[in-house]
């Protein structure tokens, strides 16, 4: 493959704007013959005359001509990767991650910094576990997880569960109790199944989904019990009062955890979602406020 240095194509235009080899050498600040020499071996490697040179002036060929549309081009080209990635060097990414149900607000919530602080965001929402442990693994600078037992976190509040069935087409009295439930090891998927067999239910997997607003979705419509935050409920559910009562869950917590607490920008936007969630600062939180 042939491949044309960008030097002699910005020679190249330089002659072909200036119409004579002298002008375009004072242009770039090269010798003559240089100028000559660099428009020669672009000839050279094009296979054709480019100019016709005469004492008065330089005319295009129309392979000239061609060649300086595409020179133009690629000049243009060049200039606008590398401020591209000037721009791209100077900007700070960080990459969060948030429960499916929490991204829109999230997202919205974020968008000024976007906009003020030369920052590109690099968004992930999934389930919180594998969130939290890609955040242990350094993947995540900030993140928002829905946990049992609470980590190191920089703020974080209560998320009290509920058992939650359809208002419209309840399921919980069938003889098998259908179920909604996210995918084998998700969070209190073991406490619902658990729980119905020490009450004695039957009970079987009707529904299975990873996410949210499915399992939401699902169980407000009719296709089985489910347990969820109460941030979850809709006016399309009921609470299922008898496992309510038998079969309480322990309470979640929503954690916000940062991975550098002395960056500015982090600890910026981080006190944004604590204001947004309504979460308490842990002890590590107030210590950098």
């Amino acid at each position: 493959m042939k491949l044309i240095h960008p030097q002699l194509l910005l020679t190249y235009i330089a002659v072909c704007e200036t119409g004579s080899f002298t002008r375009a050498a004072d242009r770039i600040h090269n010798s003559q013959s240089t100028i000559s020499q660099q428009i020669n071996r672009l000839e050279s490697i094009i296979g054709d005359t480019l100019l016709i040179r005469t004492p008065q002036k330089v005319t295009l060929t129309e392979k000239g001509e061609f060649v300086l549309r595409y020179a133009h081009r690629i000049i243009e080209l060049n200039s606008t990767m590398l401020d591209n990635l000037n721009a791209t060097s100077e900007q700070t990414i960080i990459k969060i991650g948030v429960p499916d149900d929490l991204s829109v607000d999230v997202t919205r919530a974020i968008i000024p910094f976007q906009q003020s602080d030369n920052v590109l965001f690099e968004f992930t929402s999934g389930l919180s576990n594998d969130l939290y442990q890609s955040y242990l693994t350094g993947k995540y600078d900030i993140v928002l997880a829905k946990q049992q037992i609470l980590g190191n976190a920089f703020a974080f509040r209560h998320e009290p569960l509920l058992w939650l069935d359809s208002a419209s087409a309840p399921a919980f009295h069938h003889p098998v109790v259908p179920l909604v439930l996210f995918p084998t090891g998700a969070l209190y998927r073991d406490h619902i199944m658990t729980s119905l067999d020490q009450l004695g239910y039957s009970h079987r997997v009707n529904y299975c989904s990873s996410n949210l607003s499915a399992i939401m979705t699902a169980s407000a419509i009719g296709f089985g019990v489910t347990l969820l935050p109460r941030t979850c409920k809709t006016h399309e559910h009921v609470i299922v009062e008898e496992l309510q009562s038998l079969a309480p869950a322990d309470d979640l917590y929503l954690g916000l955890y940062i991975a550098d607490m002395h960056s500015p920008v982090l600890h910026k936007i981080a006190t944004t979602l604590v204001r947004l969630f309504e979460l308490e600062h842990t002890h590590t939180g107030k210590s950098h406020i």
